[in-house]
């Protein structure tokens, strides 16, 4: 608790953007307030309850698609290498995460319908191929790079659907 205490003590002013709500990756270069950097500022206890309720309900607006939560809330980190449009491709592994958080400072309804949109949306009778968690899904709600080899239709990381329901 003392070393939580001494980290969110300088983590805060570093890395939480007053005028958007939320954390950012970096406290320098492009502004990108990424789903895993908010969701893991709440699961390590750096973010205060006003910091976790802001940072979710920026996100909410931000990075909702029908598909689940958006890794980030812009495309500034789209590359070849690592991909177009992150402000619309979801990581259910990430999203794991996410609705952990959610759950932890008692935002049920959000985690619940965070869970239904992305799990639901690969399970559901329009986009389901492969009756399994797919490890990402692109920015058009498919099954992210369905015809690069390094997609799996069948990611044990996508899983986190399990954990979450079965813990809260």
């Amino acid at each position: 608790r003392a070393r939580v205490a001494t980290i969110a003590a300088a983590f805060g002013p570093a890395f939480w953007d007053s005028s958007a709500g939320a954390f950012q990756d970096s406290p320098t270069g492009p502004v990108v307030h990424p789903e895993d950097g908010n969701a893991f500022a709440v699961l390590a206890g750096l973010a205060t309850p006003a910091q976790a309720t802001a940072a979710f309900a920026y996100l909410d607006k931000t990075t909702q698609q029908p598909w689940g939560n958006a890794i980030a809330d812009n495309d500034t980190w789209a590359t070849p290498a690592w991909g177009t449009s992150p402000s619309q491709r979801v990581y259910p592994f990430i999203s794991y995460f996410d609705v952990a958080a959610r759950f932890q400072v008692n935002q049920d309804k959000s985690a619940l319908d965070e869970l239904r949109r992305t799990w639901g949306w690969m399970l559901g009778p329009t986009h389901q191929t492969s009756g399994t968690a797919w490890e990402a899904i692109g920015a058009d709600g498919n099954i992210d790079g369905y015809e690069q080899a390094f997609t799996s239709m069948a990611s044990g990381w996508s899983t986190g659907a399990a954990p979450a329901l079965t813990n809260y």
